[in-house]
């Protein structure tokens, strides 16, 4: 699993080979004060009343492709899905202890952050064609609060019916994925998921559209963003 995960960080052309980044202005943030960022080791736990700032990168245009639902990652045992069939589901897992868990893309979504180590599982299906249209990544105020609100479903950690929290242990905002039926100005369903790092936030792609919250923030670490394709 370890050499599938160097795999996966080491491939720059797992996105469309017509990469297109442009500028995208962070979102300023002056309802909380933040710190400098320190390092937090994976598994120790931070408060979420503590706000990390962005460490200082060299290199702030690296960019890493983490996971792309397009490609076919043959024996990986993961959700690809070069068919482009409708998305219909996500499952989080949020474990104490490192180890990738069957099936879920080999990638902590609290990387860099410390904290418990985060796993993301898309599902598509080929027997379905509406799906969801939109993806939204939602911050709150509090942990425990309804998976259902007015359009939008949250998704929950397994074993559990409370969302699940994408800076868990990490400290930072809570943020929250969530799923929505309704469709933008294009009316079509999601149809692939991607994953991206970046030492900026300005990263972008030509025909992916990216959910516009930092999964890192306030937690310090890299950038990380979940993006989709219709």
């Amino acid at each position: 699993m370890r050499k599938l995960f160097t795999i996966l960080i080491a491939s720059s052309l797992l996105f469309a080979c017509n990469k297109e980044e442009s500028v995208v202005a962070p979102v300023s943030d002056s309802e909380n004060e933040y710190v400098p960022f320190f390092e937090l080791a994976k598994g120790e736990e931070i408060a979420k009343n503590i706000y990390r700032e962005k460490p200082e990168f060299v290199d702030s245009d690296e960019v890493t492709i983490l996971y792309n639902s397009e490609c076919s990652l043959k024996g990986a045992g993961i959700a690809s899905n070069p068919k482009g069939y409708p998305l219909t589901w996500f499952n989080i897992r949020i474990k104490s202890k490192s180890g990738v868990p069957s099936g879920y893309i080999p990638i902590d979504l609290n990387e860099g952050a410390g904290g418990k180590w985060i796993y993301l599982k898309p599902t598509f299906s080929s027997t379905i064609k509406t799906g969801y249209g939109r993806l939204s990544i939602k911050e709150h105020s509090a942990r425990k609060f309804s998976r259902y609100h007015g359009y939008l479903e949250y998704i929950t950690k397994d074993g559990s019916n409370q969302p699940a929290d994408l800076n868990d242990g990490a400290g930072g905002k809570y943020l929250y994925l969530a799923l929505d039926k309704r469709y933008d100005s294009e009316s079509a369903p999601i149809r692939q998921i991607g994953v991206a790092s970046s030492k900026s936030s300005t990263i972008q792609f030509n025909g992916w559209k990216r959910v516009n919250k930092d999964l890192n923030k306030g937690a310090g670490g890299k950038y990380i963003y979940i993006f989709y394709k219709k």
